[in-house]
């Protein structure tokens, strides 16, 4: 176990990140390529030894490619014994992460949640990486029993931060998006800061999620002045923690820009709202160089 973690005896929400999921960033799936985004890769690593050095005891993560409950109505809450996946169908299994599930405090989520009027519920198991919700892009098709991409890559780097410092592993809580409105999304986050500062844990919360999809005309899904305007228009609001701009973002803008990370940062800031978080936002770092942002932040 590392210094910080052995000297810290904060509970609740202790830190909070904004990481992408890109599978090229993995070396092992990368093949090289991942240098061409160096800057997100070396940001990664620093944001996951940030993460380990907060002595989290349990880790939640939001993905957008986990699939929703409920017909996507409801947000899915995994905290089964254990959760693990790799990168296999991106040509890496090797690449492969496994945690101890928090069952007690996914527990808590769910109940918080039902408590405030928010449909959730808890999952066992399969995930089968179903498309994200709300004008976003990039669901997989379904690939059985395993942990989704967007919870893997995030994590990936976590692990070789613990193996690295030679810490402890923290529990983990994996948690869906759902065709809610901001309101109950950003209430949902609300109700995972009520849960984790009951638990007597520390908890790190991660959202996981991409930018816009459409920055190039040679990217993987073409080019739309919308996109590079509503990276801008994100990073800004995280680098300024101005929820409120964030919460005005309009559907279609969403739709064009083809993102995937817009509503678990709903979700965060409402965990952050929470417990009335301060402090300075730090952007790490913010690349686009292959069609789609990957911004790396950390916001408490």
């Amino acid at each position: 176990m590392s210094a910080n973690q052995s000297e810290s005896f904060n509970t609740g929400i202790v830190t909070a990140w904004q990481m992408p999921h890109p599978p090229v960033v993995v070396p092992e799936v990368g093949r090289g390529r991942e240098a061409e985004v160096g800057a997100t890769l070396a940001a990664m690593r620093a944001a996951s030894e940030g993460i380990v050095d907060s002595g989290a005891s349990s880790i939640v993560i939001i993905s957008p490619h986990v699939e929703a409950a409920g017909g996507g109505k409801t947000v899915a809450i995994n905290g089964a014994d254990t959760l693990k996946g790799d990168l296999g169908r991106f040509g890496a299994k090797g690449a492969s992460v496994s945690f101890q599930g928090d069952g007690d405090l996914a527990r808590s989520i769910c109940d918080e949640a039902n408590r405030s009027g928010i449909s959730a519920a808890l999952v066992r198991g399969k995930y089968r990486g179903g498309p994200p919700v709300g004008g976003a892009i990039g669901g997989v098709a379904a690939f059985g029993i395993g942990l989704d991409h967007g919870t893997v890559v995030p994590l990936y780097f976590v692990d070789e931060a613990i193996k690295k410092r030679g810490a402890a592993y923290p529990t983990l809580v994996v948690i869906s998006v759902a065709y809610l409105g901001n309101a109950d999304l950003y209430e949902f986050g609300a109700c995972i800061a009520r849960a984790a500062g009951k638990s007597g844990k520390s908890v790190a919360l991660i959202t996981s999620g991409d930018l816009s999809h459409k920055l190039t005309v040679d990217g993987p899904y073409g080019f739309d002045p919308a996109g590079p305007e509503f990276d801008r228009y994100i990073v800004d609001c995280m680098a300024r923690r101005d929820v409120q701009k964030l919460l005005g973002t309009d559907e279609i803008t969403l739709e064009r820009a083809a993102q995937c990370g817009f509503f678990g940062l709903v979700m965060l800031y409402g965990a952050l709202n929470e417990i009335k978080a301060s402090g300075e936002p730090r952007i790490l770092s913010y690349e686009g160089v292959l069609g789609v942002g990957y911004a790396i932040a950390r916001l408490l």
